[in-house]
């Protein structure tokens, strides 16, 4: 039994070796291993000298009693000295560190890394072995030592400790914050890929933070940066936990803020051809979001519609129902003309939808929301009617917005379209056949003609369609097409050189 102990001890005082010398005399005084002192370095020997340690025959020979107060006393203030004065250096050491900013953007080049860190647009991989390497030197490199050990530890806790100092330091480090973006979105990329759902959670909680102050700064990702995060993002919006799932459509709901929906709509598109059909449920879903909160036209989102159509052929319930709700969303806004958007369907499809249609019709009556397409036929009075205050009101939302958008990177000023009033936003963008988008062209503001030459090219594809007979009717409007071309194409490039 005295040998096995001996040994114990011998390894002990053989591993102690490596320790720095302080941490040596702790250990060495807390365990009693004054009969293996000489295994120790002569180093801990110093040390554990000069902090009074009793020597070997005194471990075995000093037996407490009443005369050896005074002696119990002196040792126990020397063994309780020892903590106190490193405890003393750790409390200052870690005062230095926090004097020390959190962020250090002196050498930071963004751009550089954007470039380095190649990521596939649109559709989510995996992070790679060397992609999480690069990320933890950017880590180390960019931020204060204390939060990089938090957030790169494996402890979860660590990691919350992390982002709890990144939420305090949110509000006075914009500008730090928007240099090293798209490190933070590497970071929370691998957080989402991880299977800990309290730190997911945590960190679900600060994006919206982060994005709200992004917004503030009237800054807009970059592709870079919206080809980093957006994809795992989409991907991961169909999260088996409903709390999860509800806080990633809700981010991706907000990116709009930061991103606009053109550009965001891509990645909600690939997400319709994900394999998890949680995910192609979500993305249904915030398509008819947008759309009911942000026009059907805008975005893009009506050409679009096809790819919301075919779904309702899935053979899971569940993804046809969210389908045929969002295609119910578009019936609300477009009325029957819904159907020339939809694409070619089976008759069996088109049963579906009539159904759901006729369902939506009730219950839009029900709550006394009109009649579907109300809105639209409402738009397209407006611009014919008033065409001329619609194009001055909205000329001016336009040059506020583009003025904002030419803003330097320096400050942030990347405005978006998404910004006008909800109501603006549709007579701005708002062209519903062809005879409405010349009318919108001919209103000669650049941004709006745009929107309406979209709509002109459509009619002309669907035209072009031999089982269609629309293009009789178009060849009627051709000289007025081209006059209104003859118009904007000059205005327009003049209008570009001017900056």
């Amino acid at each position: 039994m005295k040998f096995s102990r001996f040994v114990a001890k011998q390894r002990v005082a053989k591993n102690l070796r490596d320790l720095p010398s302080p941490t040596m005399a702790i250990v060495a005084e807390r365990l009693k291993l004054s009969s293996v002192h000489e295994g120790i370095s002569d180093s801990v020997k110093t040390v554990t000298t000069s902090m009074s340690l009793p020597s070997k025959g005194g471990l075995k020979n000093i037996k407490p009693g009443l005369n050896d107060r005074s002696s119990n006393v002196g040792k126990a203030a020397s063994q309780r000295g020892v903590p106190a004065r490193a405890s003393v250096t750790m409390i200052s050491s870690q005062d230095s560190l926090q004097s020390q900013a959190l962020f250090n953007i002196k050498d930071s080049n963004k751009e550089d890394r954007e470039r380095r860190v190649l990521v596939r647009k649109f559709k989510f991989e995996e992070p790679r072995r060397e992609q999480i390497d690069e990320l933890k030197v950017d880590l180390f490199k960019h931020f204060r030592e204390d939060v990089s050990l938090r957030l790169w530890n494996s402890d979860f806790k660590r990691q919350i400790d992390g982002i709890e100092l990144l939420q305090k330091a949110l509000p006075s480090s914009g500008k730090e914050v928007v240099e090293l973006l798209d490190i933070l979105l590497r970071w929370f990329v691998l957080r989402f890929c991880e299977s800990n759902t309290t730190c997911l959670l945590k960190v679900l909680d600060f994006l919206p933070e982060l994005f709200d102050g992004l917004k503030d700064q009237s800054y807009m990702l970059t592709e870079a940066e919206a080809a980093i995060f957006l994809p795992c993002l989409i991907e991961k919006s169909g999260h088996n936990i409903e709390k999860v799932r509800e806080k990633m459509g809700e981010l991706i709901k907000q990116m709009i803020n930061i991103y606009s929906l053109p550009k965001l709509l891509p990645y909600i598109l690939e997400g319709l051809r994900s394999k998890n059909n949680r995910t192609r449920i979500e993305c249904v879903d915030i398509i008819g979001y947008f759309m009911d909160h942000n026009g059907t036209e805008v975005g893009g989102l009506l050409k679009n519609l096809p790819s919301v159509a075919a779904l309702t052929a899935e053979r899971d319930g569940e993804i046809r129902k969210a389908a045929l709700n969002t295609l119910a969303t578009a019936y609300k806004n477009l009325g029957d003309d819904v159907w020339r958007y939809v694409g070619k369907l089976s008759d069996a499809q088109r049963s579906m939808l009539d159904d759901r249609f006729k369902w939506k019709a009730r219950e839009m009556d029900k709550r006394r929301e009109g009649r579907p397409g109300d809105a639209r036929a409402a738009l397209r009075r407006s611009v014919r009617e008033n065409g001329s205050d619609v194009a001055e009101q909205s000329g001016e939302l336009v040059s506020r917005s583009m003025a904002g958008s030419m803003m330097s990177r320096e400050n942030f000023g990347y405005a978006d379209a998404h910004t006008v009033p909800r109501q603006m936003a549709a007579a701005v963008t708002g062209p519903a056949d062809w005879r409405e988008a010349l009318d919108i062209v001919a209103l000669g503001l650049p941004e709006q003609s745009v929107e309406g030459m979209k709509v002109i090219c459509h009619e002309l594809t669907q035209a072009v369609d031999p089982e269609s007979s629309a293009l009789d009717d178009l060849i009627k409007e051709a000289d007025r097409l081209v006059s209104c071309l003859s118009v904007m194409v000059p205005k327009t490039f003049n209008f570009s050189l001017s900056g």
